[in-house]
């Protein structure tokens, strides 16, 4: 199987070894759903950058639970620098500070 994303029809367009071919309609798939920034963030890098990836999610039913694991691990990371900060600022400004270094690093 192999997957690329159709930048024309915002279509992720399969091909099966036997050739039969599907298209997955990104934009409708994204409209079903609720994404936060950080979600939809992970939801364009699948789709642009790794459309295989995405295509398997989709098809398996898991690409929502895969979407709110990367949010979480996103928060919780965000929330162990901010932890770390809180030893040398206050509590506000040290999420401050982890909130901008998280828009950097990701």
């Amino acid at each position: 199987m192999k997957a690329e994303y159709n930048i024309d029809n915002g279509c992720i367009d399969i091909e099966y070894s036997n050739g039969t071919r599907l298209s997955i309609l990104c934009n409708k798939i994204e409209d079903t759903m609720d994404l936060t920034i950080i979600q939809r963030s992970e939801f364009d890098r699948l789709v642009y950058d790794h459309p295989l990836e995405f295509a398997e999610l989709v098809l398996s039913g898991k690409l929502e639970c895969y979407l709110k694991g990367q949010a979480n691990d996103y928060y919780e990371q965000e929330r162990n620098i901010a932890d770390q900060l809180e030893k040398h600022y206050p509590p506000k400004k040290a999420k401050e500070i982890a909130r901008e270094f998280m828009k950097y690093d990701s």
